[in-house]
Order: structure tokens, then C-alpha cells, then sequence
């Protein structure tokens, strides 16, 4: 398994770059910044943990795989963040708690927990008991640059 996984963190990049030119374009565009944001997020920390996956394909004479990415079950919706963080390999998940300190003064669990929820309440902000929680814009823009300056970092 190689980590980062770059499938995933090339979607992740993505839906950064989105989210950062939504961020920039106009003011009130929250609940779509704060989907992507988590979206982002979510799959930078997916790219910790996934699989490759190498599916040979019939192609007569030579020898074509299709490649894509698996990313580790989790349960529930599959959106948890905290859960995400857990199934990253210990080694990865040491270097992200202690480079989140470093750069932040704080724990990156704390500020994790905050944001679950956010990605589903981004979608569903009229059901009753979709929360925002307790986190700002600031907050998710600061946690999807670090998780993609981490990423970045790994898979050099």
C-alpha cells in the first residue's frame, strides 16, 4: 500500500481547489463551501488509509490493469471523520497528530470532532438536528490547507 494514495488525493486536491474558488468568488456561498471543505477533508484523510486496486483487463495480448483506490470501511454513513483519522496506519497518524501540534498549538482530534456532521448538514440544512457545530469557516479552510500541505508532504 502506498500512502498517500495519490487516486484519492488527486480528488481531494480537487475539491480543495473548488472550495478555495468558492471561497474567493462571493460571501454567503456557505453551504456549498463548507461541502467541499469537508468533502476535502474527508478524502485527504481517506488518502491515508486506502488501497490500491489492480484489476486486470482482457485486452488481448498485453497485460492492461485498471487501477483505482479502496478506501478502509469505517461503518455507519461513512462520512465520520474521526473514524477516518482512526484507520489511517499508526506511523501516518503519529506524524499528522504531531505536525497539526506543531503547527496549530492544538489537537487535531478536538478539532476533527467539531466537524462531523458538517458534511451532511451541508446537504440537509432544512432536516431537523442538522448542526454546524462549533467550528468556522476559518476553521475548515485552515484544516483542509493543512491536511493538503501534509498529503503533499507524504507522498514526496
Amino acid at each position: 500500500m502506498e500512502i498517500p494514495n495519490i487516486l484519492v488525493k488527486d480528488a481531494a486536491d480537487q475539491f480543495k481547489k473548488a472550495c478555495m474558488a468558492v471561497n474567493e468568488v462571493e460571501e454567503g456561498l456557505v453551504l456549498p463551501l463548507i461541502n467541499l471543505a469537508t468533502v476535502a477533508i474527508e478524502l485527504y484523510l481517506k488518502s491515508l488509509s486506502a488501497d490500491e486496486v489492480r484489476t486486470p483487463i482482457d485486452s488481448g495480448s498485453s497485460c492492461v490493469e485498471e487501477l483505482y483506490a479502496k478506501a478502509k470501511s469505517v461503518g455507519g454513513n461513512g462520512h465520520g471523520l474521526m473514524k477516518r483519522l482512526e484507520v489511517i496506519p499508526e506511523a501516518f497518524q503519529k506524524r499528522l497528530i504531531s505536525a497539526y501540534k506543531a503547527e496549530f498549538g492544538g489537537c487535531i482530534k478536538a478539532v476533527l470532532s467539531q466537524f462531523e456532521g458538517a458534511f451532511q448538514a451541508s446537504r440537509y440544512p432544512y432536516e431537523k438536528g442538522n448542526d454546524f457545530g462549533n467550528f468556522t469557516i476559518d476553521d475548515l479552510i485552515n484544516m483542509t490547507n493543512f491536511l493538503s500541505h501534509f498529503v503533499e508532504l507524504e507522498s514526496n
